[in-house]
């Protein structure tokens, strides 16, 4: 994976007249993306993301994190990124998808009824990195966006409708963690990928999920267990017909 230069929309932010929020997610999906669905509260491609400058725009979704939970993260004295502090924060509910795009669409019934307890929401996050803290510990600013949404659902609404895929995919089975379908190889979420063509350059697999066709393991080394005691391994698509 190549460094990525800090986008443009990252490096002229100025927090004293800070742009419509749209504005902002204008360059955050124009930029290379992590995402990661099911995240709960693992920050671990974050930190190496940003320590390779592999990118600098995260998009992380879970319909189990509520807001409360997701700020005490990021604010709580203790908590957050180490290095960083947040420089902007912003509502981005207008990037979530209407009511009616919801219809017929699988697996919805299960969590429209998860809804009731949870709204669901999405937030805009830029942090800078600490003055005390050099290059070598990552990039001088990077984005964080969170929906709280089905993380497959959340795949087709924001990539494949709009024909663009993330650079790097982040892919675990939970197992217990509440996933109705698979985000690994033969899931629903590889499927709406091929059939709009919107498919990840790379993909980051923890050892109890499956890679997706077409995609073959780089050569380096693993990342060590960190959620859930499952090493990590880094996946480069194959240009053919099964890539």
């Amino acid at each position: 994976m190549t460094p990525e230069e800090l986008p443009s929309f990252l490096r002229a932010f100025d927090p004293a007249q800070p742009p419509d929020p749209r504005q902002l997610l204008e360059g955050f999906l124009a930029s290379r993306m992590v995402y990661y669905p099911g995240v709960g509260s693992d920050g671990q491609p974050i930190r190496v993301s940003n320590q390779e400058r592999v990118a600098h725009c995260h998009l992380y979704a879970d319909y189990g994190v509520p807001l409360d939970r997701l700020l005490r993260s990021i604010h709580q004295r203790g908590a957050g990124f180490r290095g960083y502090q947040v420089l902007h924060e912003a509502d981005a509910g207008f990037l979530l998808p209407p009511e009616d795009w919801w219809s017929g669409k699988r697996g919805a019934d299960s969590i429209m009824l998860m809804r009731r307890d949870r709204p669901p929401f999405a937030r805009l996050f830029m942090f800078q990195r600490l003055p005390q803290f050099g290059g070598s510990h990552g990039a001088e600013r990077f984005c964080l966006l969170f929906l709280c949404m089905c993380g497959v659902h959340a795949y087709d609404w924001l990539f494949c409708t709009r024909r663009i895929a993330p650079y790097l995919l982040v892919l675990q089975d939970h197992g217990f963690g509440g996933n109705w379908n698979t985000f690994g190889g033969g899931g629903l979420m590889e499927e709406f990928a091929r059939v709009s063509g919107s498919l990840p350059k790379h993909l980051l697999v923890a050892e109890n999920t499956r890679p997706w066709q077409g995609y073959w393991e780089a050569p380096r080394d693993p990342l060590l267990p960190f959620k859930h005691g499952h090493a990590r391994h880094f996946y480069t698509r194959v240009p053919g017909p099964g890539g």
